[in-house]
């Protein structure tokens, strides 16, 4: 089914965003407290 494949597509895509925008968080987070 092509929608079920664009939903799980999509969410890996949100899934790796979202680790690279905690990712980014954390070292912003750690240049703060230099």
């Amino acid at each position: 089914d092509e929608e079920m494949i664009k939903m799980i597509k999509f969410q890996q895509a949100y899934n790796a965003s979202a680790r690279i925008i905690s990712v980014i968080d954390e070292m912003l987070d750690t240049l703060n407290r230099i």
